[in-house]
């Protein structure tokens, strides 16, 4: 992937995850957790950034360390939220 087209991902991945932080809880419940690929999407992230090297030039970026910090406040959002209906499985 080129320069470029890395930027542009990168931008589109913080646009969203910042669009999903702005939801008011009830929203975020409604929307966000229900989102199937907001979940897949951090956990490839995490997963590949954990993993690959070739991402090391970029970890410096002021863009990567956004996304980064946004991805780890989705997560902690998405742990965070109550699913009682799971909760009783146990």
């Amino acid at each position: 992937m080129v320069p470029e087209e890395w930027e542009a991902c990168l931008d589109a991945w913080i646009s969203l995850a910042e669009a999903h932080q702005s939801f008011a809880a009830s929203d975020f419940t409604r929307i966000s957790a229900k989102d199937d690929s907001l979940t897949a999407f951090l956990v490839t992230y995490m997963f590949e950034s954990s993993l690959s090297p070739e991402l090391a030039s970029f970890r410096d970026s002021l863009k990567w360390m956004t996304l980064r910090r946004e991805c780890f406040f989705l997560s902690v959002r998405l742990l965070k939220i109550d699913h009682p209906s799971e909760n009783h499985q146990l």
